[in-house]
């Protein structure tokens, strides 16, 4: 079943929340020292956990943001 979804195009699985202009807007906001990042996240609609898997504190990003930014899977 999943093979024959996949051959039609069908990925399945919840969508991301962040995508790459959320993930610029994230980086933007993190470079900023003075920032807080449980705002930043209220902001974005995301939970801090998640602004953490993509971008580090200083604004640069992980390798699961490289991804996205990037346009890997």
């Amino acid at each position: 079943g999943l093979a024959a979804a996949r051959a039609r195009g069908r990925l399945g699985g919840r969508p991301r929340k962040m995508d790459t202009s959320t993930i610029r807007v994230a980086m933007n906001l993190m470079a900023d020292p003075k920032a807080v990042a449980s705002e930043i996240a209220k902001r974005l609609n995301i939970t801090t956990t998640t602004l953490y898997e993509y971008v580090n504190s200083d604004g640069s990003l992980k390798e699961r943001g490289k991804k996205i930014v990037n346009g890997l899977k």
